[in-house]
């Protein structure tokens, strides 16, 4: 298993929120696929995957706050 962890968002961005989660649990996850789409006071970013797997478990909903280092969700295989 393998976690999928927030990036650094850049200098003084601490806390962001989540306003769309793209996967859901038993997805295939592809590298560089687009996992959330998080807003900040000023702009929304893209956030994609670094790693590809099977999604076993999401571990943040629409709505919620997130700093860098927070636990996205967790991969379990690399077999489509």
């Amino acid at each position: 298993m393998k976690e999928i962890l927030l990036p650094e968002l850049g200098e003084g961005i601490n806390q962001v929120e989540i306003r769309d989660v793209l996967v859901k649990e038993g997805d295939f996850l592809d590298i560089d696929q687009t996992i959330l789409i998080l807003e900040t006071d000023k702009a929304s970013m893209e956030i994609p995957s670094e790693d590809s797997g099977l999604i076993s478990k999401i571990s943040v909903k629409n709505g919620d706050k997130v700093s860098a280092g927070s636990l996205i969700l967790t991969i379990s295989s690399k077999n489509k």
